[in-house]
């Protein structure tokens, strides 16, 4: 189902600075911008109580100047509520700022996630273009401490699944701004609160590729350079990515980064290329891919294809038997998890594969860790702990994690390699968080804790933590 989205974009001047500004600073704007993402019927943004949400032009700004149609995202607004949980960090209340981190920061930014595209730049350059001006440097003090509070939203509550974001029903006649309960709290309540937060709230493990694997992945590339039918350009670029493209700073290099795996795509399907040159083809297109989805553009650009080309990749490389290629496709499928903590690859909206075949993202991921989990093979074993993991810190519908524990525990049956065994033991804990039913299975499979229980077993005072949390979930 397609979803309409919108960005709502409100002039907090109402006027004045289009009329003013070009007297008192010299430059002309047509603006003070507010913004707010509009989307399932509500309207979210960010201010200086953090991530809110209300009824489309719901706050005390009214209806907006004007608004942006993005176009239509297909992901569900579940995935969406819980992608908003992994912006609280970012989008909390202490690190809101008018000028640098603001409502505008976090309209584009989830614009981006839902569609691909962002809000035009006349907005999200607005605060250079102002403090650009000499009046601008002067005020700079003053508006670091200043907060744009639009009332009438109610906080979204990041702290818990589902979000309690209710529309406003009411509009107030004045313009105060009603105390939320947690500022009438004192400073010890709040104290004592944020203690049993960082005694309770799980820290999420995830896997990722390091910098130096993306370096060593980057080098593989280059030195096929001369097998691949890399252009001079495209070697440039391989360097550039080297020395700059390790993190999302590598964002003016997406569209060239995409153009040279589009074209390795053709190169590995060519019948005129021979079987090596179809392989090595192949691999530098899947090492490409794994180093593009840990940049947040890079992860927006695939995540939004609407003809699934990752998996779609994914389950035709399956097909070739190549432990190098499925090696590669698994890291692939590991770092798709690194920008969004697994929603995309969890996401259980079905897809068309052929005329009678259908199924999702999820139902892919998991086939994918079920084989890897199974298979004979350490290494493929530990790769498959590691997916399991990432994907383990979110509910799994459709069965699948039933499917997961299933598979988790006839691995511990089989394998003894000590981070394996802890990466599926704290899959477990999160699987049975999410669904009681999995701790009925995990009693019926008997997994032999005795064994795990060793004084040698457990290196780490974490991994003997995590091995406590599921010993006491078998009671």
């Amino acid at each position: 189902m397609a979803y309409p989205v919108r960005a709502y974009i409100y002039d907090i001047s109402g006027g004045l600075a289009a009329q003013l500004s070009e007297a008192i600073l010299g430059k002309r704007l047509e603006g003070i911008w507010h913004t707010g993402v509009v989307v399932y019927g509500k309207e979210y943004f960010f201010g200086s109580m953090g991530i809110e949400s209300c009824s489309p032009g719901g706050t005390i700004l009214g209806q907006p100047h004007r608004v942006e149609e993005l176009g239509d995202t297909e992901i569900p607004e579940e995935v969406f509520n819980q992608y908003l949980i992994g912006l609280k960090d970012s989008f909390s209340p202490d690190q809101y700022h008018l000028l640098d981190h603001n409502c505008n920061n976090f309209t584009a930014e989830v614009c981006l996630f839902l569609t691909g595209k962002s809000i035009p730049e006349y907005i999200t350059n607005l605060p250079s273009e102002f403090m650009s001006t000499p009046l601008g440097a002067m005020l700079r003090p003053m508006l670091d401490s200043m907060s744009v509070r639009p009332t009438e939203g109610q906080n979204v509550d990041t702290r818990s699944v589902p979000f309690y974001t209710a529309s406003s029903t009411t509009t107030q006649s004045s313009h105060t701004v009603e105390p939320l309960e947690t500022e009438t709290k004192s400073k010890e309540t709040e104290s004592k609160e944020a203690k049993q937060d960082e005694e309770f709230a799980p820290i999420k493990r995830q896997i990722y590729w390091s910098k130096e694997e993306i370096l060593a992945a980057l080098k593989s590339v280059k030195d096929a350079g001369g097998q691949l039918k890399l252009s001079e350009d495209e070697k440039e670029l391989i360097e550039k990515l080297e020395l700059h493209g390790l993190g999302n700073e590598a964002q003016p290099f997406l569209h060239s980064v995409v153009t040279l795996i589009g074209r390795l795509l053709q190169m590995a399907t060519s019948k005129s290329a021979d079987r090596t040159e179809n392989r090595l083809a192949a691999l530098a297109a899947f090492q490409l891919l794994t180093v593009t989805v840990q940049w947040r553009e890079g992860f927006y650009h695939y995540s939004q294809q609407t003809d699934h080309l990752v998996f779609r990749l994914y389950r035709s490389y399956l097909k070739v038997k190549d432990w190098t290629i499925d090696e590669a496709i698994r890291q692939l499928m590991i770092n798709l998890c690194y920008v969004d903590g697994g929603l995309y690859v969890t996401s259980s909206t079905p897809w068309t594969v052929s005329r009678t075949v259908t199924t999702s993202n999820l139902q892919e991921t998991v086939t994918l860790i079920v084989n890897s989990l199974i298979a004979e093979d350490t290494h493929c074993q530990l790769v498959g702990s590691q997916l399991l993991l990432n994907i383990s810190w979110n509910k799994l519908a459709d069965g699948c994690d039933i499917q997961c524990a299933s598979a988790a525990g006839e691995c511990l049956r089989s394998t003894r390699d000590r981070q394996t065994c802890h990466n599926l033991f704290e899959s477990l804990v999160n699987l049975v968080n999410h669904n009681q039913e999995v701790l009925d299975l995990l009693k019926i499979l008997e997994i032999d804790v005795e064994w795990f229980g060793a004084e040698d077993m457990w290196s780490s005072r974490t991994e003997k933590e995590t091995f406590k949390k599921f010993l006491s979930l078998l009671g």
